[in-house]
């Protein structure tokens, strides 16, 4: 009679076990969960700058460094460390909007104004100009180029564009392109100074000093006032050593161009090669006046308190050259200004 009672007792440890192994396995699920921190931080992404989509509320990570994926910062750390996506209202004048952002100096909101233009009617050889040279003032330079090019292939005989693609291809680095198309704006425009100087520019930054003297000769006999033409005749004098030559093509820079920093530097590194030294001194000391950060400025100045007469080649600058829309506009060291004839062209 004893048999029965065992069989019943044995059932019941086996439940007994089966269920300890079920919660056991639970408890271990519930930990598994509990390490993974917080999955919310993995599916942040970011998004494109710019939506034509108009939408309630867009989120984009800052560049302020923080990593979106470190699963130790908590939900408020990363809500706080994005800020709104700029939105474009696709019922909005592109145009207009475009030209109030560039004039204001929002120039990545410009671009994307005029990309939104650009986009919707592509045939427009203006839109895609200023297109161009809204990415140019926001720093992106290989985009420029890229809209640029647009502009010419749409109309190869516009000469400002041919001269602002010649600018960013030497901003870019790619002075081969650069030469080709001044030589293109020239054909075009034979007694264009802005062409002329540009290949002398693009001829320098190859190293053919030689026939880059040549081009800006040209260049300044179509505008002698160009400050910039000077003083890149400046600084191939400087690199020969030729200290009076040099002297006398960065006074004319500095005549025209006054209020220029590295004209100042160069003017005092002219003066300074052909021996008149105080005058440098007070070249340099106006530059470091108008840039009070500029060391080499600095540097020469304090030299030549002990009137050292050497200084090393790479203390001269050529300066960068950077597109403009009117005389008004604002104006960086080494800015290539365009005529007051370069207004918007609004087009039809």
């Amino acid at each position: 009679m004893s048999k029965p009672t065992q069989n019943k007792d044995g059932k019941l440890l086996f439940a007994i076990a089966g269920g300890i192994v079920v919660i056991a396995a639970g408890i271990a699920i519930l930990a598994s969960l509990g390490d993974r921190g917080t999955p919310v931080s993995q599916d942040i992404r970011a998004m494109p700058a710019v939506h034509i989509d108009a939408v309630d509320s867009v989120v984009l990570p800052t560049s302020s460094g923080r990593d979106f994926t470190d699963p130790t910062a908590s939900l408020a750390d990363q809500v706080s460390e994005v800020e709104p996506v700029f939105v474009i209202d696709p019922a909005a004048d592109f145009t207009k909007e475009g030209i109030a952002a560039y004039e204001s100096e929002r120039y990545d909101q410009a671009a994307a104004y005029f990309a939104a233009e650009a986009e919707a009617r592509p045939g427009r050889a203006w839109t895609h100009y200023i297109l161009a040279l809204s990415q140019w003032k926001s720093g992106r330079a290989d985009d420029a180029a890229d809209s640029m090019r647009r502009s010419v292939q749409i109309d190869a005989t516009r000469v400002k564009a041919l001269v602002n693609l010649s600018r960013i291809e030497n901003d870019r680095g790619e002075f081969d392109a650069a030469l080709t198309v001044a030589d293109e704006a020239l054909v075009c425009e034979p007694q264009n100074a802005e062409a002329s100087f540009l290949r002398a520019r693009s001829l320098y930054n190859i190293g053919d000093k030689e026939t880059a003297l040549a081009a800006l000769e040209t260049s300044l006999d179509h505008d002698p006032e160009n400050g910039y033409a000077h003083n890149l005749v400046g600084l191939i004098w400087i690199e020969r050593g030729e200290g009076a030559l040099a002297a006398d093509a960065m006074e004319q820079a500095a005549r025209r161009i006054p209020d220029v920093t590295f004209v100042q530097n160069n003017l005092g590194m002219a003066l300074e090669l052909s021996g008149r030294l105080d005058e440098a001194a007070a070249a340099y000391a106006r530059a470091v006046e108008l840039g009070p950060n500029h060391e080499r400025a600095a540097m020469s100045l304090a030299r030549l308190d002990g009137r050292i007469p050497e200084f090393p080649e790479d203390m001269v600058e050529e300066g960068p050259v950077v597109a403009v829309l009117t005389e008004t506009d604002s104006i960086a060291a080494g800015t290539v200004i365009e005529t007051a004839t370069d207004e918007f062209e609004i087009p039809d």
